[in-house]
């Protein structure tokens, strides 16, 4: 949030663009903290002790909730609830100590970058590891069409088994 209010001064980006690029480094900030603390709570939840597999799942699901929500709605909250009471709104909208175009970009791009993500990973990760493997198929049927072929031409020659 102090990114935010440094990045739209006049000096600096302006108010319109510094609200988007400090939402944007919160939601890449959100999301490289989310790889860090999925191992994190995987090896909380595998040093509990729990009886059955359903539980321990239970609570890893309710682990990585705690912290999605926690890291991805207190800038929201933050903003509707508290920004007007301690600073100054960026839009100079101080009289009903409601930060209302804050509020809305920083929904907007939270919500958009998410959806974006999310998206990439559904269809960009399934092409990619397609294209992946029938790179490296093509290139192990290449590698053991060469090799038939020297031992056929070993064999030919009369130098090769056959």
């Amino acid at each position: 949030l102090r990114l935010s209010t440094w990045l739209s001064q006049k000096d600096n980006l302006g108010t319109p663009y510094g609200q988007y690029v400090s939402a944007l480094a919160l939601t890449i900030s959100i999301a490289c903290a989310e790889l860090g603390f999925e191992q994190i709570s995987y090896i909380l939840t595998t040093w509990e002790n729990h009886e059955w597999f359903d539980e321990e799942q239970c609570a890893y699901a309710l682990k990585k909730f705690a912290f999605n929500f926690c890291a991805k709605f207190f800038s929201i909250f933050w903003i509707a609830f508290i920004r007007g009471y301690v600073g100054e709104c960026e839009g100079g909208n101080t009289d009903s100590r409601f930060c209302e175009s804050e509020l809305q970009t920083q929904i907007l791009v939270l919500f958009l970058a998410e959806m974006f993500a999310s998206q990439a990973i559904e269809v960009l990760y399934p092409i990619c590891r397609h294209r992946l493997v029938k790179y490296l198929n093509d290139h192990a049927e290449a590698k053991a069409e060469i090799v038939q072929m020297k031992r056929h031409e070993e064999v030919e020659d009369g130098t090769g088994v056959p």
